[in-house]
């Protein structure tokens, strides 16, 4: 087989990960990791106006942070998107179902793809609508006149 240049290399056998990398892949995402589910919904608008699919981000609040989850996800065998800035934190985003799903077999969460958070769900709800019943900001300050 031929590699020409720029593509990826094929994928082989996956050796297995060592658990301290796990370990810590999986408390970055508890920390503050989240994914983005594609929208099934959406899917009949076209590939032109609906490109997105599933997505796992994980939050780093510094570059020194960020440069130790993308080795980390290398080194398990991931293939890391391009990072972004937002919110004055770095955000690293995982691209693909495969990748998403493996990902959370790694840390041992594989079951919140087929139950628990799934897309929608309030377990892991990344879409901008709040819960029923949860308030959108906290109560704003009343000044103590004295």
């Amino acid at each position: 087989m031929t590699i020409t240049r720029g593509s990826r290399k094929p994928a082989g056998p996956r050796r297995p990960i060592p658990p301290p990398i796990a370990r810590q892949l999986r408390d970055f995402f508890d920390r503050n990791g989240y994914i983005r589910w594609q929208a099934p919904s959406r899917l009949d608008e076209g590939r032109q106006r609906y490109k997105k699919g599933d997505e796992l981000r994980l939050v780093a609040n510094s570059a020194a942070e960020l440069k130790v989850i993308r080795g980390l996800l290398r080194s398990a065998g991931f293939h890391p998107g391009r990072p972004f800035v937002k919110g004055r934190q770095y955000r690293q985003p995982l691209y693909s179902r495969e990748a998403v799903s493996r990902f959370l077999g790694l840390i041992g969460r594989a079951g919140d793809v087929a139950g628990g958070a799934t897309p929608g769900s309030a377990a892991r709800r990344t879409d901008s609508r709040a819960p029923a019943g949860a308030r959108t900001r906290p109560a704003p300050r009343r000044a103590v006149r004295g």
